[in-house]
């Protein structure tokens, strides 16, 4: 039985939370599927696709319950907006708590705007992180497109959570920047699947682009930059500094 091979690994006690079963889908969103993006654009194809069954086409019915709900940023009795309190007090309040990301085959996960916000939250707390692929082949059919992941570009279900994400974000660049090492770093969650060389050339872009963002905010000019063979350098002191952290 499940108990039993639970047991003899010693993990019989172990407690996983999952937000899909852990938080009160009814006391949020369970009664529509959030408000349409405008008719005939990209972003209204994707939310209409994703109301309607795989196979059927059909639109998913929605939930007819009674129960009151509570969502969006202001609402203080939601809890789908307490994702980083409730992130930093399981840190602070029990030092074995660490962050499983689980990423499906097609690495949508690095495009949710939830997900990437709970991957930078852990990572700025200190919290042990682990990762799990289908396979070497889906980490080799996405990895470089990763190097360009932004959290503007990111989506959620709901309009207003991505929103709600970007509006708690002071400064995106730095932002993007500790999303990026928490991916690609040494210590970072694809540290393991590919070699230095590799991962000194994505850093690179991620220094370089680091660099450019800082640069428009201070309206400076990048035509005398450094080269690419510098970037790499910089990427993997960088990266060195990064593995030598606590």
């Amino acid at each position: 039985a499940l108990a039993e091979e639970l047991r003899l690994a010693g993990a019989l006690d172990r407690v996983v939370w999952i937000c899909a079963f852990s938080v009160n889908q009814h006391a949020g969103i369970c009664d529509s599927f959030g408000t349409p993006p405008a008719p005939a654009s990209a972003a209204f194809r994707a939310w209409d696709a994703k109301r309607r069954d795989t196979v059927t086409g059909e639109v998913y019915p929605t939930c007819d319950c009674r129960q009151p709900k509570a969502c969006g940023a202001d609402a203080a009795a939601g809890e789908m907006n307490k994702f980083i309190s409730m992130m930093r007090l399981l840190a602070e309040g029990d030092l074995r708590f660490s962050h499983i990301v689980v990423v499906d085959t097609a690495f949508e996960l690095f495009r949710r705007a939830w997900c990437i916000a709970e991957i930078v939250e852990s990572s700025c707390s200190g919290v042990p992180q682990r990762i799990k692929v289908h396979s070497a082949r889906t980490v080799d059919l996405h990895y470089g497109a990763l190097a360009d992941i932004d959290v503007r570009r990111c989506q959620a279900s709901l309009a207003e959570d991505r929103e709600m994400i970007l509006a708690a974000i002071t400064d995106l660049g730095a932002f993007n920047t500790q999303l990026q090492w928490s991916v690609f770093g040494t210590r970072g969650l694809l540290s393991k699947w590919v070699d230095g060389q590799e991962r000194a050339s994505l850093i690179a872009r991620i220094v370089r682009r680091a660099r450019e963002s800082r640069l428009a905010l201070e309206g400076g000019d990048d035509s005398d930059s450094a080269s690419t063979s510098s970037d790499s350098e910089n990427a993997r002191s960088n990266d060195n500094d990064l593995a030598s952290k606590p």
